[in-house]
């Protein structure tokens, strides 16, 4: 019968392991207080719209919208970039507009 102190010496044994630290550091991951930007652009369109324009409409404002933000932003991947922005946005705004107006509180 094992006790638990065997097994914890057991399991902390390292000699089993590789313990030769990594070639290369772990990446590190930027930190922003700043709200990403789809957070932004639904912002924008909450407070700008007062009806919710449809989804063309919506990515033609992603793409003006991101060349403010991101102007070193290459033109397909801002086109990329305003298609989700748009289509998120939509669906954010769809709900939030019917939460708003169409809760029965």
């Amino acid at each position: 019968m094992t006790t638990a102190l065997d097994q914890c010496i057991g399991f902390s044994d390292t000699m089993n392991y590789d313990t030769t630290p990594p070639a290369s550091s772990a990446p590190v991951f930027r930190y922003s207080t700043q709200p990403s930007q789809l957070v932004r652009f639904v912002d924008d369109i909450v407070r700008r719209c007062a009806v919710l324009p449809d989804l063309a409409t919506l990515r033609a404002r992603a793409v003006e919208w991101l060349a403010g933000d991101e102007p070193d932003l290459s033109a397909e991947a801002a086109d990329l970039k305003a298609k989700t922005l748009a289509a998120y946005g939509h669906s954010f705004a769809k709900t939030y507009e019917g939460f708003t107006h169409g809760a029965p509180f």
